[in-house]
C-alpha cells in the first residue's frame, strides 16, 4: 500500500470556485477508480488559489484479479454428435484465450450452452490514475471555465503545473496538455520558483509547502486569519462569507490593519461596510456598541515586510472609494426621491416587462389589493401606497450605480431624509427581503405587503417572458422568489388567497390564461422540496397539498397536522377511508348531489346517515384548523360504515341513476377529507 498525492498547479482562481471543485474532482477520480476495481480511500482535500490537492493514504499498487465467466455458443453448436468441438467452440475458445479442455456446458432455462473461465488481471494503480484523472478534472462544475493553447481541458484557470505521486513514482499521467511531474511551486512572490517533492508522504508535502511559504491546508489559513483579527481586536462578527473568500485568496495570509479618514465616518454604515467588505474584501471594525471605527483589516498574501506598504495602497483604494461615495451622495441629495421617478420611464426590468415606472404601478395596484386582504386601516393602506411608488426610485441614482447591492438600503436612508414615514423607509428597504436563504425578512405590515407584492409580480412577470427555471438554470431566480414568498407568508403568518393575486398579477402582464395556473404549480413544488428537505414525508407533503395551497400558513398547519395524526392509532383507518373512496371514484362520473330517495339499500342509507351526522362537526373542525381532532372524527363516524357499505352494495350497478348517486355518496366522503385536510390516497405506503 502506498499513499498518492495529485495537485493542480495553475493560474489564481476565483475564491468560491476551489471547496466545490475539490469535492467534484475527489468524488469523479474515486467513481472512476472503483470502476476499474481500484478502491480508494476518503482523500484529504487541500488548496490554495494557485493549486487544488488530493491525498489518498493506503493506495493498493494494482487493482485485484477477476475471474470472469464468459458465455458461448449454444453446446449443440460447439460439440458435435460424438462430444468433438466444432469449430464454433475452438473460435470461442480462442476469443477467451482459454484451451479448449477448459470449456464448460451449463444448463439453463433456455437450453445448454457453453461457458469459459477468463482471469483478467488488474490493472496498475499507475495507469488506472493516468487514465481516470483527466476526465475527473471535467467533473470539477465550474461556473465558469477557460480554454488556453495547447489544452482541450476547459478549466477554472490554465494549468501550468501537474504533481500525481504514487509512492515515491511520478504515475506517467497527462492533463490540459501537462506532463505530470514531482516539481510543484512555491510562494509566487516570497518563495518563487520549482520544489522537487520526493515521495507522496503528506507530512513530507506540508512540510515542505510551508517552508516555500505556501500554507497548503484552507482550514491553518483561516486558523491563521482569526487569530490575526482577534489580536488586532476588529469587534463585532466576522463575516463568515468574507473570511471564507479572504481564505481562498492567499497562499501565506498576514493581516494588516489600515485607518480610515474621519471626514468619510459620516457616510451611511451600509456604504462604509459595502465599500469594504464587497469591493475591497477588508473586514471593518466596530466598537462593543456595533458602530464603526475609523480603521478596517485586509489579508495580504506577503510576509509582514510588506504591512507597510500594503497598508498605504489598502488606505488610498479605500479613500478613492469612500471619495467617491460622498461625492455620489451629495449629488443624490440635490433631488427628493420622487422628483426621480420620471427617470424610471427609461429603465427598463426586462425587454419584454417594460420599464420600472410601469413596475411601480403594477406593485401599487398589488399592494393596495394586498392591503384590502389583510385588513389594512386607511393609514396603512395609504403608507403601502407610498413605498409602492417610491420603492425603486433610488435605482436610478449615483450611489446604487456605484454600490448596486445597497438598492433599497440607499433608498430607505433617502426616504428618510426627505421626511417620509419610518413604516415607508422601512419597506423600501425591506420589499426585496429576503434576498436568500440566510437574508432576515421584511419587518412591519407595511414591508411584508410589498414583498408580497414584489414576489408575486416577478414571478408572473418572468414567467410570462421566460417560463419557469429548467434543470439547474434559474437566470432570472424564480426559485429565489418562490421561497422567499414561502418564508414570509408562513413565518410571518400572512394569509391571503394567493391563485387570485397571481391571476391579478398575470393580468397586469397580460397574460391570463393558464399562467397563474403555471405559476402556482411552481410555488407548490418549491414547497414540496423544502419540506421534504426539512425532514416531512415526501407523501404526507403530497397529500396535504392536494387539499390546496391557496393559503399558504394554513397549508403549513394543516402538513404538520397530518404529521402528527400519522402517528396516531386512528391513522390506518383515515387512510383507508380516503384510499377506497379515491380508488372507486377514479375514472367515474357521480352525480352532483345525493338523492336520498336513490338510497335502496340498507347499507347506503345507514352511510348517508353516519355522514349527515359527522359531517358538519367535521366541517366545523377543519375550519377551525382542528384537523387532528376532525380526523379522529371523521375515522370514528365513517369507517365500519364505509366497510359495511362496500361488503354489501355494488356501486356499478347498471341503473345510471343509482350508480351516479352511489358515487356521489362516496364522492362527499372522500371530500369531506381529502378536500380540506390532505388527500391520503397519495400516501405510497399504507398502513397495515
Amino acid at each position: 500500500m502506498v499513499d498518492l498525492l495529485i495537485e493542480i498547479g495553475m493560474e489564481e482562481m476565483p475564491a468560491f470556485y476551489a471547496r466545490p471543485a475539490l469535492s467534484a474532482i475527489a468524488e469523479a477520480f474515486r467513481a472512476g477508480a472503483a470502476g476499474r476495481r481500484l478502491p480508494l480511500p476518503e482523500p484529504v482535500l487541500l488548496g490554495t488559489p494557485r493549486r487544488l490537492v488530493f491525498w489518498f493514504g493506503d493506495v493498493a499498487e494494482r487493482a485485484p484479479s477477476v475471474n470472469e465467466e464468459r458465455r458461448g455458443p449454444a453446446a449443440k453448436a460447439a460439440f458435435d454428435r460424438d462430444g468433438k468441438p466444432t469449430r464454433a467452440a475452438e473460435g470461442f475458445a480462442r476469443s477467451a484465450g482459454v484451451p479448449i479442455s477448459d470449456l464448460r456446458v451449463v444448463e439453463s432455462d433456455k437450453g445448454a450452452y457453453v461457458v469459459a473461465t477468463v482471469r483478467r488481471e488488474g490493472a496498475s494503480a499507475a495507469d488506472v490514475i493516468a487514465e481516470v484523472l483527466p476526465g475527473a478534472l471535467r467533473a470539477a462544475g465550474f461556473p465558469k471555465v477557460m480554454r488556453w493553447t495547447g489544452s482541450d481541458l476547459p478549466f477554472a484557470r490554465p494549468i501550468r503545473w501537474l504533481v500525481v505521486l504514487l509512492g515515491d513514482a511520478v504515475v506517467p499521467a497527462r492533463a490540459a496538455g501537462v506532463e505530470a511531474g514531482r516539481t510543484t511551486r512555491g510562494h509566487r512572490f516570497l518563495r518563487p520558483g520549482p520544489v522537487d517533492l520526493k515521495t507522496a508522504d503528506l507530512g513530507d508535502y506540508r512540510r515542505i509547502l510551508l517552508e516555500h511559504r505556501v500554507l497548503v491546508d484552507p482550514e491553518a489559513r483561516r486558523t491563521r486569519i482569526s487569530e490575526g483579527l482577534a489580536a488586532a481586536g476588529p469587534g463585532g462578527a466576522i463575516s463568515e462569507r468574507l473570511l471564507e473568500e479572504v481564505v481562498w485568496l492567499a497562499e501565506w495570509p498576514v493581516v494588516v490593519e489600515g485607518q480610515i479618514r474621519e471626514e468619510y465616518m459620516e457616510l451611511p454604515l451600509e456604504v462604509l461596510e459595502t465599500a469594504m467588505r464587497v469591493h475591497l474584501r477588508f473586514f471593518p471594525a466596530m466598537d462593543a456598541a456595533g458602530k464603526p471605527e475609523p480603521r478596517f483589516f485586509s489579508v495580504m498574501d506577503r510576509d509582514e515586510g510588506s504591512a507597510a506598504l500594503v497598508r498605504e495602497g489598502n488606505e488610498r483604494v479605500l479613500r478613492s472609494r469612500l471619495s467617491d461615495a460622498r461625492f455620489f451622495l451629495a449629488e443624490d441629495r440635490r433631488k427628493r426621491l420622487e422628483e426621480r421617478l420620471p427617470a424610471l420611464a427609461d429603465k427598463a426590468v426586462h425587454r419584454d416587462l417594460g420599464s420600472y415606472a410601469a413596475k411601480v404601478e403594477r406593485l401599487g395596484e398589488l399592494v393596495r389589493w394586498l392591503g384590502g386582504e389583510l385588513g389594512f386601516s386607511e393609514a396603512d393602506l395609504a403608507r403601502a401606497s407610498r413605498a409602492a411608488l417610491l420603492c425603486k426610485a433610488d435605482l436610478v441614482t449615483e450611489m446604487v450605480g456605484e454600490f448596486p447591492e445597497l438598492q433599497g438600503i440607499v433608498g430607505r436612508h433617502y426616504a428618510l431624509a426627505d421626511g417620509e414615514e419610518p413604516e415607508v423607509a422601512e419597506a423600501i428597504e425591506d420589499h426585496y427581503r429576503p434576498r436568500g436563504p440566510g437574508d432576515g425578512l421584511p419587518r412591519g405590515r407595511v414591508a411584508i405587503a410589498l414583498s408580497l407584492a414584489e414576489k408575486v409580480d416577478n414571478l408572473a412577470g418572468f414567467f410570462r417572458v421566460a417560463g419557469g427555471p429548467t434543470g439547474s438554470a434559474d437566470p432570472f431566480g424564480l426559485r429565489r422568489q418562490a421561497l422567499g414568498l414561502l418564508r414570509v407568508c408562513i413565518e410571518k403568518d400572512v394569509s391571503f388567497p394567493l391563485g387570485e393575486a397571481l391571476r391579478r398579477a398575470a393580468a397586469f402582464h397580460g397574460a391570463a390564461g393558464e399562467l397563474p395556473g403555471a405559476v402556482l404549480d411552481f410555488v407548490r413544488e418549491r414547497f414540496y422540496h423544502a419540506a421534504v428537505e426539512e425532514g416531512f414525508r415526501y407523501d404526507l407533503v403530497r397529500a396535504t397539498l392536494a387539499a390546496g395551497l391557496d393559503d399558504l400558513p394554513a397549508t403549513r398547519r394543516r402538513l404538520l397536522a397530518v404529521r402528527e395524526m400519522a402517528a396516531r392509532e386512528w391513522w390506518p383507518r383515515v387512510v383507508t377511508l380516503v384510499e377506497r373512496t379515491a380508488n372507486i371514484l377514479r375514472g367515474q362520473s357521480p352525480a352532483e348531489r345525493v338523492e336520498e330517495a336513490l338510497l335502496s339499500e340498507p347499507a347506503e342509507s345507514v352511510l348517508y346517515g353516519a355522514l349527515a351526522r359527522a359531517e358538519p362537526e367535521v366541517m366545523r373542525l377543519s375550519a377551525e384548523e382542528r384537523y387532528a381532532e376532525a380526523g379522529e372524527c371523521y375515522a370514528a363516524a365513517l369507517s365500519e360504515p364505509v366497510q359495511e357499505f362496500f361488503a354489501r352494495v355494488f356501486v356499478n350497478v347498471e341503473d345510471g341513476a343509482v350508480r351516479k348517486n352511489r358515487l356521489a355518496l362516496l364522492a362527499r366522503i372522500h371530500g369531506l377529507f381529502a378536500s380540506r385536510v390532505a388527500d391520503l390516497s397519495l400516501v405510497e405506503v399504507s398502513p397495515e
